[in-house]
C-alpha cells in the first residue's frame, strides 16, 4: 500500500495549486507494503478519492495533506489527513452515502466510492475521524498474510 499510496499522491503532485493558496502533499510510508490482498485498480481509486477530497477541502486556502500508510498487527492503515475546514456535523452521520456533498456542484460519489471498495469489496473498514483543524480518515484493511 506504500507504494500505489506514493503513486497516486505523486499523479496529484504537478497539479496542486504552487503559488496562491499552495497545497503540500506528503506521504509516510516506510516502504512499498505492507501488503494488502485485493484489486490494486480499485484499492487506487479509494486512495485517489480520499486524497481528492482533502483537496478539494483545501481548494480556495491551501493547505496540508499528509497520507500515511501503517501496519498494525494484521490491519494495514491508510490514513489522509488535512488541514482544512473539516467536516460539517450535519453531514457526518451520511458521509459515506452516495449523493452527500458540502461542495457546490459536487456529485457526492467520492467517499462513497471509497466506501464501496475498501469495505464491500475488501473487507476493511473505512472511518471518519474529526480533528480541532480539517479531518481524518482511516482506511483499515486486512493485510497479506502470505
Amino acid at each position: 500500500m506504500g507504494s500505489l499510496t506514493a503513486r497516486v499522491a505523486n499523479y496529484f503532485a504537478p497539479r496542486l495549486p504552487r503559488h496562491a493558496n499552495k497545497i503540500a502533499l506528503r506521504v509516510n510510508a516506510r516502504s512499498a507494503g505492507p501488503i494488502v490482498m485485493g484489486d490494486p485498480v480499485l484499492l487506487e481509486w479509494a486512495v485517489e478519492a480520499l486524497i481528492r477530497n482533502s483537496i478539494d477541502a483545501l481548494s480556495g486556502r491551501g493547505g496540508r495533506i499528509d497520507a500515511s500508510v501503517r501496519l498494525e498487527g494484521n490491519t494495514v492503515s491508510v490514513i489522509v489527513e488535512d488541514d482544512g475546514p473539516g467536516v460539517g456535523i450535519e453531514v457526518r452521520d451520511n458521509l459515506f452515502e452516495p449523493g452527500i456533498t458540502t461542495k457546490s456542484g459536487g456529485w457526492g460519489i467520492g467517499l462513497a466510492l471509497a466506501s464501496r471498495i475498501i469495505e464491500d469489496v475488501h473487507g476493511g473498514h473505512l472511518r471518519f475521524e474529526p480533528m480541532e483543524r480539517g479531518a481524518r480518515f482511516v482506511a483499515e484493511l486486512p493485510a497479506d498474510a502470505g
